[in-house]
């Protein structure tokens, strides 16, 4: 039998080579084991774990130790002040993606009905960061895996926005749309394989690939088909919203700039990297 305090102790231990937070780790996993919130713990910290609690605890801790990410363990991960559902089928949303939510917003909260299509949807956190901000939004969601469509319409019905996106299982790089909308919007694959190759634990061995790489070359397979194929699905002054990858923005760039868009605003990274953009059709 194992008391609260030592029990955390032992676990951010454990964690010390597989987490740069271990502590923080530890904690927000007993947490899901006690079904209870960080706050309590302090309260509670020399109340004994049930043998039961202390096996399931552990059997985390191990999980954490071996990379796994803590999202994957909890099964969910907060976006846009939201508890978004995850599982090994989907990618753990990320806060630059609530940026690039965040950019948008600027240009859609003056018009009276907007639209969106949501390419790549995955959890369904970007559309419903969309629909809970604005209220009179519309949009559709696609994805072409079975498993993250189930668990973007589970996210949808859990924030009680299934009624305003409609899910679709479509490939991005197979465009049928024929209707046009205000936004456009994507956090598609960008990686290159050999950055895949070197990426961090966490990420390599539990995140989907396939959300992750886009090809061997330059990771602008999704990127270029978008931005070219997707013109005409946008309204006049709509917007194309982008998530992209290090180093691409020059290229990116070129592409908006080849297919007849205009740069509205990005974002810069801490190390001056550009992650996010907005453009419009010119």
């Amino acid at each position: 039998m194992t008391n609260i305090k030592i029990a955390l102790e032992l676990g951010a231990k454990k964690l010390k080579n597989s987490s740069p937070t271990p502590m923080l780790d530890a904690e927000i996993l007993l947490c899901l084991v006690l079904n209870k919130n960080r706050l309590d713990l302090i309260n509670i910290e020399n109340k004994t774990l049930t043998n039961d609690q202390h096996l399931k605890f552990m059997s985390s801790i191990i999980r954490r130790s071996n990379f796994e990410p803590i999202a994957y363990i909890t099964k969910q991960k907060e976006f846009w002040s939201k508890n978004i559902y995850i599982n090994k089928n989907t990618l753990i949303p990320r806060p630059e993606t609530e940026v690039l939510v965040d950019m948008t917003l600027t240009f859609l909260k003056n018009k009276k009905r907007p639209t969106f299509l949501d390419l790549g949807a995955g959890t369904g956190c970007i559309s419903i960061a969309l629909a809970s901000e604005i209220k009179h939004i519309k949009g559709v969601a696609i994805d072409n895996c079975n498993k993250t469509l189930k668990i973007c319409k589970q996210n949808l019905i859990h924030n009680k926005l299934s009624d305003r996106v409609i899910v679709k299982k479509r490939d991005i790089l197979n465009n049928k749309f024929t209707q046009k909308f205000d936004l456009l919007i994507s956090n598609p694959p960008y990686l290159r394989e050999r950055e895949f190759i070197n990426i961090c634990k966490s990420i390599k061995y539990f995140e989907p690939k396939n959300t992750l790489v886009a090809d061997k070359y330059d990771g602008l397979k999704y990127l270029h088909f978008i931005i070219k194929n997707y013109r005409n699905n946008l309204k006049k002054n709509g917007i194309l919203a982008l998530e992209i990858g290090n180093y691409q923005f020059k290229k990116v760039g070129f592409m908006l700039k080849n297919y007849r868009f205009r740069l509205l605003k990005s974002f810069n990274l801490i190390n001056n990297d550009i992650r996010c953009i907005i453009a419009t059709k010119i």
